[in-house]
């Protein structure tokens, strides 16, 4: 008997397995790019489609390929391996022209094709394929674009099946000391907070370190993008960089701004987004509207006393006069006269 006065307790034969604190081996982050993306953790990039995060994703291989300072950064870092599996991009004609295009070293750049039964690739029954190909290649990186295409029959709004997956990719990159970048697309829902509109399970984010946001916010300049951070839990949160996607003669490329964008959030730019993308809506249905009604020349005091009671404002019905290329007339009598332009 035990003190107490209670039979002691047998020990169970399956126990957890417990590592005491004292036997554990400190280390420190490898940053691949300081404050946004480390050796051994999980990254994620998200946006709506169509904002350039597959060639985000693409500059950010070409330059660790060529250790190149990142964004933000002063020095240069050696050289690193990449792996790219991407399930939307055709190697051939759209990643490699624009690997080219931002400078990769191609020589350090490796296509995941498939698994070696002829399958598309499973982080469930491919991973440790996956962890063969990060050995083999000592890659540092690894781009899973979009991630939702490689978890298989995974319910990607189930936190318990989304959980499993990510923890064995996690503990991949734990095992590897790679890092793992992967892009998602934000769902269709508006309002709330930036970090809930990253498409399915909330999992996807909760598991990562670092997550980002690729958003506009400037409805005048369609070629400036803001990369600002979701959450960053392995260091304080610097802010965001600006980019632009120039179109050059050999093809879409991101050019860096040498200055930061710390004074925007995610829910701020995601809100402003949401309203920019209403305005737009609504000068388009302006601009349908305005076709109509220049079916002949009209006074354009006419036509501005229609728009207000249409419910176009002057902010709403100038875009729209702008975009038909209106063709504006003084016949005379201080009366202008307005009308579409002869095709």
């Amino acid at each position: 008997m035990s003190l107490d006065g209670c039979a002691p307790r047998s020990i169970p034969e399956k126990a957890l397995d417990l590592v005491c604190a004292a036997d554990v081996t400190q280390t420190y982050l490898d940053a691949l790019w300081d404050g946004v993306l480390w050796r051994g953790k999980l990254t994620a990039i998200a946006g709506q489609p169509g904002l350039g995060k597959s060639l985000l994703t693409l500059d950010i291989a070409a330059r660790l390929t060529k250790g190149e300072p990142m964004p933000g950064e002063m020095g240069p870092q050696q050289p690193r391996t990449v792996l790219i599996a991407s399930a939307e991009d055709d190697p051939a004609d759209t990643m490699m022209p624009r690997l080219v295009s931002a400078g990769a070293d191609l020589s350090r750049v490796q296509f995941i094709n498939g698994a070696s039964d002829g399958k598309f690739l499973c982080l469930g029954p491919h991973a440790e394929e996956l962890q063969a190909a990060i050995i083999k290649t000592g890659a540092d990186l690894v781009i899973l674009d979009p991630l939702s295409a490689y978890i298989g029959k995974v319910d990607s709004h189930k936190d318990s099946e989304v959980r499993q997956v990510l923890s064995h990719l996690t503990k991949l990159a734990q095992e590897t000391q790679c890092a793992i970048l992967a892009v998602h697309h934000l769902n269709k829902g508006n309002g709330g907070a930036a970090i809930a509109r990253v498409s399915g399970s909330g999992a996807f984010v909760a598991a990562t370190r670092s997550s980002w946001l690729v958003a506009t916010a400037n409805s005048e300049d369609q070629t400036l993008r803001h990369f600002t951070p979701l959450k960053v839990n392995l260091g304080p949160n610097r802010g965001g960089y600006t980019f632009r996607l120039d179109q050059r003669s050999d093809g879409p490329h991101i050019a860096w701004d040498a200055g930061r964008c710390t004074d925007i959030t995610a829910d701020d730019l995601l809100d402003v987004d949401a309203r920019a993308r209403g305005k737009h809506a609504r000068v388009n249905a302006a601009t349908n509207w305005l076709r109509g009604e220049l079916s002949a020349p009209r006074s354009a005091q006419d036509v501005k006393d229609a728009a207000r009671a249409a419910g176009y404002p002057r902010q709403i019905l100038d875009p729209a006069v702008a975009a038909l290329g209106i063709v504006k007339t003084n016949p005379g009598g201080g009366k202008w006269v307005w009308s579409l332009p002869q095709s």
